[in-house]
């Protein structure tokens, strides 16, 4: 839980920054945002992964509001066959380690940022051909896992994604529905089992607007930003502070 107000301050600091990583690289505003929260003991992985939630929401009703259009379906559709209920089973797993084996949370997230970090560096050269429903399914299930824990799951989709033989705007429309839905789809999952708070709701609120307003001023710079430049830092920043959730977690386990 946010405590005091100069929490909430640096929540939204850190949130912002989220928003502009994901508004240049196209994902790991969950991640970033995740990593730095419980990174700086800001507050809880649950209540961040809730709040991450609202504002993946809005981020990709940003996003999609001209290219909707552009989105496959099937594709959308095959991922969520596996994508939902995996979300379903690791929201009711997150409930049970945050109250009995928190530090191992953190370790899971550690070793999550540090993949997702290396991830990032990599250019993805597309497949032959499309990916048929199992590997869909598959990569619905792993993403469904990381976004029910942390609500971070759009990052081994785009991986996936981009090496998908199709147009790259139906690729970043697509992305952009598949963390829409399942951000939408895990926020009415825990209204509905009762851990939604009116705190994480106020704070929501704030960040909402910021990442809207944070996503629409960076999208008018893009042209001046290398991408390339912004994926090495990122890299650096995701792989310094996973590989420290990691150590910490593993001495206060020992």
């Amino acid at each position: 839980m946010i405590e005091i107000e100069i929490n909430t301050i640096w929540f939204l600091a850190v949130v912002a920054l989220g928003a502009v990583v994901q508004t240049i690289t196209g994902f790991a505003m969950g991640l970033l945002t995740m990593a730095g929260i419980t990174l700086l003991g800001i507050a809880d992985i649950a209540f961040a992964a809730a709040v991450v939630s609202f504002i993946s929401m809005a981020n990709t009703g940003v996003g999609l509001r001209k290219n909707y259009g552009q989105v496959d379906w099937t594709y959308l559709k095959r991922i969520s066959v596996t994508f939902l209920p995996a979300m379903a089973i690791a929201l009711t797993l997150l409930t049970y380690l945050s109250s009995h084996f928190y530090e191992l949370l953190k370790l899971m997230l550690g070793v999550v940022v540090i993949v997702a970090g290396s991830v990032l560096m990599i250019s993805p050269k597309p497949y032959a051909r499309k990916s048929g429903p199992i590997g869909l399914s598959l990569i619905g299930l792993l993403g469904g896992t990381i976004g029910g824990l942390y609500s971070a799951g759009g990052g081994p989709i785009a991986y996936f994604m981009y090496r998908q033989p199709i147009d790259l705007s139906v690729i970043r429309a697509s992305l952009l529905a598949v963390v829409g839905l399942s951000t939408l789809a895990r926020t009415i999952m825990i209204s509905v089992s009762g851990l939604m708070s009116w705190e994480i709701l106020l704070v929501s609120a704030m960040a909402v607007p910021l990442v809207i307003l944070v996503t629409l001023w960076v999208s008018l710079y893009l042209h001046h930003i290398s991408e390339k430049f912004v994926r090495r830092v990122v890299y650096l920043v995701l792989l310094s502070v996973g590989g420290f959730l990691v150590f910490d977690s593993v001495v206060l386990l020992i």
